[in-house]
């Protein structure tokens, strides 16, 4: 893994919150967490992201309606990364996994 391939700051009401369900629920791996500041963060694959203390966490909403964002995350082993998430079950996981096999000389 190349931490910091793509990096993202995310606002939080609870960074430390945040911090614990990526970890815990979601097997990111916990790179840096400091207790005295309001900066919490996780990598994964080739994806970090900070979680930043902020009072109104509904900054991330950028489009009216949305309290989402979406992360995509290359990952070798995805099935079990995907049984394991399942299996401890603090994700709601809403549709089955969908792979798509990379074809050898391609770069996607």
């Amino acid at each position: 893994m190349r931490v910091g391939d793509r990096q993202f700051n995310v606002p939080s009401n609870d960074p430390r919150a945040s911090l614990r369900f990526y970890v815990d629920g979601l097997l990111f791996t916990d790179v840096s967490d400091y207790p005295k500041t309001s900066l919490c963060t996780v990598a994964l694959g080739d994806v970090q992201i900070s979680f930043v203390q902020t009072e109104d966490a509904s900054l991330i909403a950028a489009r009216p309606g949305s309290r989402y964002f979406l992360l995509n995350v290359r990952l070798e082993g995805i099935q079990d990364y995907y049984d394991r998430v399942r299996a401890i079950g603090m994700a709601r996981i809403e549709t089955s996994l969908i792979s798509t096999p990379v074809r050898p000389g391609s770069s996607a």
